[in-house]
């Protein structure tokens, strides 16, 4: 069985929340990031909704999940 994990726009609490869980179960997931947003607020839909920063992006690339635009 194959499954693929996609993570949209990385929000600060996708990261929060998804990041031990895939850590904990050594799964890899892709992370769809609004490059021009990251470390910033998130402009559509909930207002007060904040993106991951650049720190944490270099996270999710040594974990080896892949990026994608």
């Amino acid at each position: 069985m194959l499954a693929s994990i996609c993570l949209d726009d990385g929000t600060k609490d996708q990261y929060d929340k998804a990041v031990p869980i895939l850590e904990e179960y050594g799964i890899n997931a892709t992370w769809s990031l609004c490059h021009d947003l990251i470390g910033g607020a998130w402009r559509y839909g909930s207002p007060g909704t904040n993106l991951i920063d650049w720190n944490e992006v270099e996270v999710i690339k040594k974990r080896g999940d892949e990026i994608a635009d």
